[in-house]
């Protein structure tokens, strides 16, 4: 049986696809163990779509499994973690098909790396 991770990432404000963001796609099962199964880019549109191959991870999660998505902007600037936010948050009973709904605000769209030089500057 195929497992299929796929949504579409749009600005909040007016609900323009995003292209370029990076979704890692973790599976958790009830005692919180996790795996990362795979990830991909957002098309032009803001589309993306995987297939996993369930028995990859259902001997090892059994029935009782969740998705979730760590996602980064164009910039590779982490915006997400879907266990512990709400934007790629966790969606248990996975079964053949996981979909994501994912609107972005302009700050997180073009949040900036932290440049690590200027925190630790001295006067």
């Amino acid at each position: 049986m195929t497992l299929e991770v796929s949504g579409k990432i749009i600005r909040e404000l007016d609900g323009t696809g995003l292209a370029n963001f990076r979704m890692e796609i973790f599976a958790i099962d009830q005692l919180l163990f996790e795996k990362m199964i795979g990830e991909t880019n957002s098309n032009e549109s803001g589309e993306f779509r995987v297939y996993f191959d369930d028995k990859d991870f259902l001997e090892k999660f059994g029935d009782g499994y969740g998705i979730y998505l760590v996602i980064y902007n164009p910039k590779n600037v982490l915006i997400s973690h879907g266990r512990y936010d709400q934007l790629g948050k966790i969606q248990w009973s996975a079964k053949n098909l996981v979909e994501f709904d994912l609107r972005v605000s302009i700050e997180l769209e073009n949040k900036d790396p932290i440049k690590w030089d200027s925190l630790f500057k001295r006067d």
